[in-house]
């Protein structure tokens, strides 16, 4: 079983902010060992956030007010309703 990790595509945002967040409480070394061990991942894979699923995101985002939804979550909601994946542990 692979896991999901929504980086690459025009909301490519996500994983600098992730070791952006990292190189300043933790460190460049923490920062750099964070994004090796992703990149070199075989339990990981890479999936794009594109226009579409985007736009399914930004539906989701806007559709429940009333929950505390991310941006970020919904972007994870479209990839795990479209990969079929039930359960996260």
């Amino acid at each position: 079983s692979r896991s999901v990790l929504a980086v690459k595509g025009p909301l490519r945002r996500f994983a600098p902010w992730t070791v952006t967040i990292l190189r300043f409480r933790l460190g460049l070394d923490a920062a750099e060992a964070w994004w090796l061990q992703i990149d070199g991942s075989t339990r990981l894979r890479i999936e794009s956030i594109d226009e579409a699923r985007g736009e399914r995101a930004r539906a989701l985002f806007f559709r429940y007010r009333d929950k505390d939804f991310s941006f970020t979550d919904c972007c994870s909601f479209v990839l795990m309703q479209e990969l079929r994946i039930l359960v996260v542990r």
